[in-house]
């Protein structure tokens, strides 16, 4: 015969009560929730609102004419219509948005000509300098003349 555990059990009114058995008027009753607030039934979740939303029509008005289109394709063409604008965000979301669609790998340029080799680290160098939009020699090229020079060798001497 197995031994208790050493803890006694006693209850009220005869129901046996202690650990891993809690007292019959704290139980769950058949057919009771255990989150009674819990989630009802037929809510939606985030994923279903986003999917709804995008799938909607909406109106447009596209070269002066009222056009009817879905909101997804609403959101892609003013992403499209801002990147051709100069907007860089835009054009930078839609490419890699582009690129996640694309089932092949993006193309790369096996050769370049010695011109473009040079032309490419031209523009590397002004990028990385922070010279970009200056078509001289950047300023740490540009030569100095002895009068603008300051003397940085030597500490001015102070006067007593």
């Amino acid at each position: 015969m197995a031994k208790s555990k050493g803890r006694k059990l006693s209850g009220v009114d005869g129901n046996a009560s202690g650990y891993r058995k809690p007292p019959k008027h704290t139980q769950w009753r058949r057919g009771q929730s255990g989150n009674p607030k819990g989630r009802k039934k037929g809510s939606r979740n985030f994923k279903t609102d986003v999917n709804e939303l995008l799938n909607s029509m909406v109106s447009v008005v596209r070269d002066g004419k009222p056009a009817k289109m879905s909101a997804q394709r609403a959101v892609l063409e003013r992403l499209y219509d801002k990147a051709l604008n100069g907007d860089s965000r835009a054009l930078i979301q839609l490419i890699h948005l582009a690129q996640e669609q694309s089932d092949a790998e993006p193309s790369r340029v096996e050769r370049s000509s010695a011109n473009d080799q040079q032309i490419l680290e031209i523009f590397t160098k002004r990028i990385l300098s922070g010279a970009i939009g200056t078509y001289g020699p950047t300023p740490a090229q540009a030569p100095v003349a002895d009068s603008d020079r300051k003397s940085t060798d030597k500490p001015e001497e102070q006067q007593t």
